[in-house]
């Protein structure tokens, strides 16, 4: 026992982990691997099913400005139609010049002249042949009132070749009264087509008088 010595060190030997509890923790490493590729699945499958779903706001995204361009293409189609309307309608008021078709000029015609072409014929109305288109409905100082158009021949005078004129007189209420008697007048208008009747109008009835569109071969 030399007072000098220093006393050794003892080492203990390293306490080894037990073999449980080594495969233990091979089992949680593998359950975290697992986990991990299962959430790389998830991911992936999440990220195919994304495509779908970017489609899909891409249309609702889109569909706006898709309607919104048929929109303005129909505005426009529908300004052009009713602009070449207008300029056929022009055409026709100015064919006859200033003055128009005469009784004399529509019995040399081998057809109808085209509709707004400008008339002017002088005769008799022949107040027998008066038909009223019904029902007619116009307001009147805001109130609605009942009435109908009222068509009569006109007879030309000086061509007993023309063929008589169907002349619109315009609208009339339920209780106006046709006056007595012939009417010679002058009458300056426009050439006009029978009217389209909708699916719910009615169909006439010459044999009962009763009309309910204009038609004019009838």
């Amino acid at each position: 026992a030399g007072a000098g010595k220093e006393p050794e060190e003892e080492f203990a030997p390293a306490s080894r982990a037990p073999r449980d509890s080594y495969e233990l923790r091979l089992m949680d490493d593998g359950l975290d691997a697992g986990g991990a590729s299962t959430s790389a699945l998830a991911a992936a499958s999440g990220g195919s099913g994304g495509g779908g779903s970017s489609w899909l706001s891409w249309a609702v995204l889109l569909s706006p400005s898709a309607a919104s361009a048929f929109a303005c293409k129909w505005q426009v189609d529908r300004y052009q139609w009713k602009r070449g309307q207008l300029d056929e309608r022009e055409a026709a008021l100015s064919q006859a010049g200033g003055g128009g078709l005469t009784a004399k000029d529509l019995a040399l015609m081998p057809e109808s002249p085209p509709e707004y072409s400008r008339v002017v014929v002088e005769g008799e109305l022949d107040l027998s042949t008066t038909i009223h288109i019904t029902p007619r409905v116009r307001s009147v100082n805001g109130s609605p009132v009942p009435g109908s158009i009222v068509i009569t021949a006109l007879k030309p005078r000086g061509d007993r070749r023309a063929p008589p004129v169907l002349v619109n007189r315009g609208w009339a209420p339920a209780t106006w009264m046709e006056p007595k008697g012939g009417a010679c007048v002058k009458c300056v208008g426009v050439v006009r087509a029978s009217e389209t009747p909708s699916s719910f109008t009615p169909e006439n009835e010459p044999g009962k008088r009763q009309w309910f569109w204009i038609d004019v071969p009838a």
